[in-house]
């Protein structure tokens, strides 16, 4: 009867195995782990969480190659000193980077390799960085992919990218897709190591002091594990689901506690998996430390100001984050000033953007910290453009922008409603610096009612930014009514709330959002046939002050100018024409001069 109960549980674990590698873990699957579990007496809980939504083959992809000793150095770590009983990285450095997620892409080893660097820079430079893994993913020559991969700690020391770029990339610049992607370098690259290798290069696994050994002396250690169906659907508690099986899986060791026998391994299947993204596993469960590696950071220094963003002149003030001794320093600001200060303020006059550098002196040698286009000063406006129009004419106004930065995104919200009654017509950016922008156009429009819209200027995805420049970037057409009730219309660039959206005028560029000048525009009626200089429109009075004018009854005018009907030369017969053609036949209006 015991052999039959274990022959069925053996059989069960192998379904389970099995399915769970070629489909997600379903309820039932979830319920069978459970009932394994208490058969067994695993000290962990099962539970369904975001990992198993996926089958295990997408969420793992640690693919061992056969030359795995020749892909990098070893130095078989010796143990120098007593170990302690417990450590754990997480209380040491105060807190380690957020758990990722790689989601239904087999890119653990890229998640690994960059998680092993985060952990480092949160120990050496006391701050919390966000690295790209799709750069590794998109961008390395191996042929690794969401298929799976090998380490790749030397893309962060010597080797280059599809592009000769080396070092990690931030993952602003290449935000994750889960998917293979492709790589669009060249990118920033912004950290570098100075050295990696395997714990141990004898042994596929290294001995327990060696792995421990190399976490307290470079930091948390990427290694490889084999991960099953329980490992999968782990809930918290000491894991000892160990059943063995291939090394599939890349993962994070942060630490190791004595009294329960266990290391504290840091997963990439998001923060709902396990105890908060991490498991406790025994030593030697599931072939955990398999092909352990480390990484050499000895840390570096951060630029760090109170401002990246302002309007000129600007004054920032600069420091330096760092956790080594800096003896001395230059600071290059970028526009052909410097100083040997170690937290200098310094005074943008001029609008544009500026690439800061710091060269300090430290007891282990020069470093260097660069950040390019890292100030941005702004002296950016929108001016409306003021033009004249007869009644029933069509009249274009340019809104003109003059940007010093390049730009993502424009936000100009217009207001036209006033007493002339406007028509509004369209908008156009042919011929203007704008066009061919992509995402370009309305993102809201009322002409009648209260007659305002926000009109947006910006490159589609994949497009480049607007260029610093300065010239219209938005035509509009407007129809003044036959008989206008004002004789000038406002056209303002001003905030306003549709209801549903608070529309501000604003700029974005790469370093933030800001509000230009603004100098709004204005339709007026021209004074062309007003020759009563009443502020109307043509009409019988201006013909009587003409004719008078002309039977020398008046010998002068209130307005010269506006009894210059037709445009041309002097006051003569030529305008009396015009002026009667428009009164009587409904030909055009006076043209504005």
């Amino acid at each position: 009867m015991k052999y039959a109960i274990r022959a069925g549980i053996c059989l069960l674990t192998i379904i389970l195995s099995f399915a769970s590698v070629t489909a997600q873990l379903t309820d039932n699957d979830i319920r069978a782990l459970q009932e394994q579990g208490k058969a067994e007496g695993w000290t962990f809980t099962i539970t369904k969480n975001p990992a198993t939504q996926y089958s295990l083959d997408q969420i793992t992809g640690f693919k061992v190659p056969d030359n795995w000793r020749e892909l990098g150095p070893s130095t078989s770590t010796s143990v120098t000193r007593a170990l302690p009983s417990a450590f754990d990285w997480r209380t040491e450095a105060n807190g380690m980077p957020p758990i990722r997620n790689q989601l239904s892409c087999g890119s653990c080893w890229a998640f690994a390799t960059v998680g092993v660097f985060e952990c480092n820079i949160k120990i050496k430079d006391q701050t919390v960085v966000d690295l790209s893994e799709q750069w590794l993913v998109s961008c390395n020559r191996n042929g690794y992919s969401c298929d799976g991969g090998w380490w790749c700690h030397h893309y962060f020391l010597n080797t280059t990218d599809r592009c000769n770029g080396t070092g990690a990339v931030m993952e602003s610049e290449f935000p994750y897709t889960w998917s293979n992607g492709t790589c669009g370098c060249p990118y920033p690259h912004e950290y570098f190591i100075d050295g990696w290798g395997y714990v141990s290069g004898q042994y596929q696994i290294p001995s327990e002091d060696q792995m421990k050994q190399a976490i307290m002396d470079h930091g948390p250690i990427g290694v490889g594990v084999a991960a099953n169906a329980a490992f999968q659907a782990y809930g918290g508690g000491v894991f000892n689901g160990c059943t063995g099986g291939p090394i599939n899986h890349a993962v994070v060791l942060v630490g190791w506690d004595d009294a329960q026998g266990v290391w504290i391994l840091r997963n990439s299947w998001g923060p709902y998996w396990g105890e908060g993204g991490y498991m406790r596993i025994p030593y030697g469960c599931q072939e955990v430390g398999y092909n352990a590696t480390y990484i050499d950071y000895r840390g570096r220094l951060a630029v760090q100001s109170d401002t990246q963003l302002g309007r000129a002149p600007l004054s920032v003030g600069f420091s330096i984050n760092t956790a080594l001794q800096v003896n001395s320093c230059v600071w290059d600001f970028g526009d052909g000033n410097t100083s040997t200060e170690t937290a200098p303020t310094h005074v943008y006059p001029q609008p544009g953007l500026y690439s800061v550098s710091l060269t300090a002196q430290c007891p282990d040698g020069t470093h260097i910290s660069q950040k390019s286009d890292y100030i941005a000063v702004y002296a950016d406006s929108l001016v409306g453009q003021h033009v004249n129009g007869s009644p029933g004419q069509q009249v274009r106004l340019d809104i003109s922008a003059r940007n010093y930065l390049p730009l993502s995104e424009m936000i100009i919200p217009m207001v036209w409603g006033g007493a002339m009654g406007l028509n509004f017509d369209s908008a156009s950016t042919v011929g203007l610096r704008t066009n061919g922008l992509g995402a370009t156009g309305w993102i809201h429009v009322d002409p009648y009612t209260y007659g305002r819209g926000t009109f947006r200027v910006a490159p589609a995805v994949g497009e480049n930014q607007l260029p610093a420049g300065d010239g219209p970037v938005v035509s509009l057409f407007f129809t003044i009514p036959d008989y206008p009730t004002a004789t000038e219309n406002p056209i303002s660039i001003e905030a306003y709330d549709d209801g549903m959206k608070f529309h501000n005028p604003e700029f974005t560029a790469s370093s933030g959002t800001y509000t230009p000048t603004i100098l709004s525009a204005a339709i007026a009626i021209c004074k062309a046939g007003d020759v009563s200089n009443n502020g109307f429109g043509p009409d019988l009075t201006d013909l009587s002050f003409l004719v008078s004018y002309l039977t020398g009854l008046t010998q002068q005018l209130p307005n010269p100018a506006n009894a210059n009907v037709n445009g041309k030369g002097l006051v003569d017969l030529a305008d009396l024409s015009t002026l009667v053609s428009y009164l009587t036949t409904g030909s055009p209006a006076p043209k504005c001069p």
